[in-house]
């Protein structure tokens, strides 16, 4: 840019001379404070001048004019990244919720690729997670004037309004006038709409809703029978709707739809799909969602409609009978084992519909978690135990009772620690602490044993 500036400098120099013995116009781009960008194989100048032949950017008191090139005209296209409100904005019933979603994990920040994020490993690793801001790569249509006048500005480090600052961040194709498949437009104002196009609907997937999972609140689980769109497997090959997907809407029957975001509720296999409506953080860990609130109004509704956002159009899924959103159960059920742990006594018996007691002990947590069912079936104020379910050489794991039923998400039964369990449990302590000494463990083994209490 310097030596351009000292070529044009020259340039006029150069005229200036010639202007005095010939008496020839000069050329308005060879004017003193001139700057040039090439946008798209155009070259515009502009100037805080008004120039001959120039043209002011609104009141910016900054004029420009095409000097090389075609022009740019009509609409192009390209890619920016938007936050969350803005990409679902026009789509769902509210975005007043989105803020980011914050991770508590330095990982699976590339595992979506279509997830805005502010991740370096650095910083990341210093917060102990980062942010995922909205959706990555999105297809933009602009206005190529609103364009090439928001490059201009920009470039001359002026201040930009919602509209130029939005359409500066457009990165345009290299066929910026070729139409993607599913785009959203910038208007004059700053906003988006989107042209959701259709690929195609499906009526015939079956929906399961999960309550209390350990991927959220609520889980809803899309199984396909006639189609194979959705991925369910470690691969994304031979799935359209795959871990490059943009967004997920879910719509009630009365019409209420909510965006979902990545890793706080979508995840790289999309068949799955999971939100909180009180705990925001009940999310395996991995991310804090900030859109419970919306969340919150599927409770006693229906969701008949779930739409899945990829960058070559919207795959719709519609169900007949729908997905009831269970309520949780109002009051607390709590009950105990018996000390021998044969059986489990419920302290109260919940009001319910169509109800299944089930009682698990569980090994393991993660992917390599595996549970045993010690019971299943009728709710009873006591029940027996099948204790051989549990393998003779399975590690240490933990007990929990929960109450399955059509009228409300899975009631989790309390579980308090009896008298007699405590005395049982400092008994094994003490064994243990004997075991260790006997096989010769020295005091810094003990010491930590007794903190791990």
């Amino acid at each position: 840019m310097r030596k351009q500036k000292l070529l044009t400098k020259a340039l006029a120099a150069s005229m200036a001379v010639f202007m005095s013995v010939s008496q020839l116009s000069v050329p308005a781009f060879a004017a003193e404070g001139t700057k040039s960008v090439s946008i798209a194989g155009s070259t515009y100048t502009y100037s805080a001048e008004a120039l001959e032949g120039y043209t002011q950017i609104g009141n910016s008191g900054l004029y420009y004019k095409l000097i090389d090139g075609s022009g740019l005209s009509g609409t192009l296209y390209g890619k920016s990244n938007l936050t969350y409100k803005e990409f679902y904005s026009g789509d769902v019933s509210s975005t007043d919720s989105f803020d980011v979603v914050t991770t508590a994990s330095t990982s699976k920040y590339s595992v979506l690729s279509n997830a805005w994020t502010d991740y370096e490993e650095e910083s990341a690793e210093a917060a102990g997670g980062y942010h995922v801001k909205g959706v990555a790569n999105v297809n933009i249509a602009v206005d190529s004037d609103l364009y090439v006048k928001s490059i201009i500005l920009k470039d001359a480090n002026k201040e930009l309004s919602k509209a130029y600052e939005e359409a500066s961040d457009i990165t345009l194709n290299e066929n910026p006038t070729q139409v993607p498949s599913q785009y959203k437009t910038l208007q004059n104002n700053g906003s988006y709409v989107s042209n959701n196009k259709t690929v195609t609907t499906v009526t015939d997937a079956v929906p399961t809703l999960t309550t209390g999972s350990t991927w959220g609140e609520y889980e809803i689980d899309v199984v396909e029978t006639s189609t194979k769109y959705l991925r369910n497997s470690r691969q994304d090959e031979g799935f359209p709707v795959n871990s490059t997907i943009q967004g997920i809407i879910l719509e009630t029957t009365e019409g209420y739809k909510v965006g979902l975001e990545h890793l706080s509720n979508i995840w790289v296999q999309p068949y799955k799909s999971s939100f909180n409506v009180t705990n925001e953080a009940a999310t395996m860990g991995i991310a804090k969602s900030d859109n419970t609130a919306e969340f919150a109004k599927l409770v006693n509704k229906t969701i008949n409609k779930i739409t899945y956002v990829t960058p070559e159009g919207n795959y719709v899924y519609t169900f007949a009978d729908g997905i009831f959103i269970k309520p949780a159960y109002s009051e607390e059920i709590s009950g105990t084992f018996s000390d021998d742990m044969k059986s489990f006594t419920l302290n109260q018996l919940p009001t319910v519909k169509n109800g299944t007691l089930t009682v698990t002990y569980t090994v393991g947590a993660g992917h390599k978690k595996t549970p045993y069912t010690l019971y299943s079936g009728a709710i009873a104020k006591n029940v027996s135990l099948d204790l051989n379910a549990i393998p003779s050489d399975a590690e240490g794991g933990t007990y929990s009772v929960t109450i399955s039923c059509d009228d409300y998400a899975d009631i989790y039964v309390a579980i308090p620690v009896t008298e007699a369990q405590k005395a049982q449990l400092q008994e094994l302590i003490k064994q243990a602490e004997t075991a260790l000494k006997g096989a010769g463990a020295d005091d810094s083994v003990l010491l930590a044993h007794k903190m791990r209490q």
